[in-house]
């Protein structure tokens, strides 16, 4: 820094590269979600496209628990809890959507980030001498059909006649 003159230089002690860092992924993020008009209107093109808030709500969550140290000691907890939740529900979100897609499976950079956002979200909780969060998997295609408690169209019909 000793060749820049002196405004130059405290000019530059003064740039944020966190903000920095959140504004560029703030403009990719947004020329992604412009470029998703453009997907094929298949079933595999119209996932992804009913993904895109997704994806990105996954990528800044990732992001900032990398921050998390940040945040004074007693909010670091409620920012996990957060971030717990987000990932579970952008993450099933996603995948409900591939997996009512029988010809095709998720791609791979999907499932490869909504993993990269649970492994981040456990290292921060390992980091806060958490234990690591216990996901409970469920069949988004379950069928739910064959449920005997509840009353098939036929039976409601004949109650409301009488």
């Amino acid at each position: 820094m000793k060749d820049l003159p002196n405004n130059q230089e405290s000019d530059f002690k003064r740039l944020d590269v966190q903000s920095i860092t959140w504004s560029v992924l703030l403009a990719r993020w947004m020329a992604f979600a412009r470029s998703a008009v453009a997907l094929p209107d298949d079933e595999q093109g119209q996932a992804m496209r009913q993904s895109v808030a997704d994806i990105i709500a996954l990528q800044a969550v990732w992001m900032a628990l990398g921050e998390l140290d940040e945040l004074p000691a007693d909010e670091r907890a409620l920012g996990i809890d957060r971030a717990s939740y987000l990932i579970a529900e952008h993450g099933r979100a996603i995948e409900s959507r591939y997996a009512i897609i029988a010809s095709e499976a998720m791609p791979t950079l999907l499932r490869e980030l909504i993993d990269d956002a649970r492994a981040r979200l456990d290292e921060v909780r390992a980091s806060q001498g958490l234990a690591p969060e216990v996901s409970v998997v469920s069949d988004v295609s379950e069928d739910k059909s064959s449920d005997d408690t509840k009353p098939d169209d036929e039976s409601l019909k004949d109650s409301t006649e009488e």
